[in-house]
């Protein structure tokens, strides 16, 4: 595991390995800081690299990763636009991964 991985806690939410969700697609969940941030935008295939998180666990196939940042985040009241006096980088901590998709959340 590398020096990465144990600063960042990476769960695995579905595929092999998880009880109950061991024939779904793999995906992960982390959370991240304003530098990890720079870095996940900079090269997103390298950055979940770091993590242990690559082709073997069935992610960045071909060493590519989109990254979206959705513009709505869910409230007790339902979705709500973001507060758009905040940059992405302060306000998109919440990782997920899919195979070839990060999204990035917000957390609230």
């Amino acid at each position: 595991m590398s020096e990465r991985a144990t600063q960042i806690k990476v769960t695995q939410l579905m595929g092999p390995g998880v009880p109950g969700l061991e024939d779904d697609p793999p995906s992960y969940h982390f959370d991240i800081d304003d530098k990890d941030f720079e870095q996940l935008i900079t090269d997103p295939a390298a950055f979940l690299g770091t993590l242990g998180l690559g082709p073997a666990q069935g992610v960045a196939m071909d060493g590519v990763v989109n990254v979206q940042l959705p513009n709505m985040a869910w409230s007790d009241d339902g979705w709500q636009p973001l507060d758009e006096t905040q940059t992405p980088k302060a306000r998109h901590k919440c990782i997920h991964v899919y195979a070839q998709l990060i999204i990035a959340w917000p957390h609230h």
